[in-house]
């Protein structure tokens, strides 16, 4: 999501992220439609918004029209919509009412000493470029990693899905809990 909400930047940003070439100077109707069209050519199956908190940076208008946005293309490609932020996504996302009235909220518990730390540890200490061996495993630094997601600000998941069928969102969900986002 850009620092500040604004159709274009969204466009832009998921055009980017999809790895698309941005020629200068676009109107938002032609990005809105090389977002669809690159979105469908990639077989984009869900559509993943990161720092949604950063919508309410902007005015009240300025989110409806972020919020459509988004709701558009979820709908219009037909896949399910994940928005990842601070606990101040949930407010975000319910200034649109037909967002609020299809999302619930449920808190995710923080990580545990367990064998899902473990792997999620020996998960990153495998992608990392690191010269020596890792030590995220030790004991020590486990301690430290859960001290560490006990500090950090909750996270908002807001998943949901667009019915194939008809293509309106179905009823999604939404996730919050204290520290970073894990799959399980």
């Amino acid at each position: 999501m850009p620092p500040a909400p604004s159709e274009r930047d969204l466009y832009e940003e998921l055009l980017v992220s999809m790895g698309a070439v941005l020629p200068a100077h676009q109107g938002v109707t032609t990005l809105r439609q090389r977002t669809r069209l690159t979105a469908r050519q990639l077989e984009v199956r869900m559509l993943v918004i990161d720092e949604i908190h950063s919508i309410l940076a902007g005015t009240f208008r300025e989110q409806r029209i972020v919020l459509n946005a988004i709701r558009f293309l979820a709908n219009d490609l037909r896949i399910p919509l994940v928005c990842v932020g601070t606990h101040e996504a949930k407010q975000a996302l319910m200034t649109d009412q037909q967002l609020a009235d299809r999302f619930e909220a449920w808190e995710l518990p923080p990580w545990q000493d367990d064998p899902a730390l473990l792997q999620l540890l020996a998960s990153f200490a495998a992608i990392l470029p690191l010269r020596r061996a890792s030590e995220l495993r030790d004991a020590k630094i486990r301690k430290r990693v859960l001290a560490a997601d006990r500090e950090w600000p909750e996270d908002l998941q807001t998943a949901g899905r667009a019915d194939s069928q008809a293509g309106p969102l179905n009823r999604p969900t939404t996730k919050t809990r204290r520290g970073r986002q894990r799959n399980r």
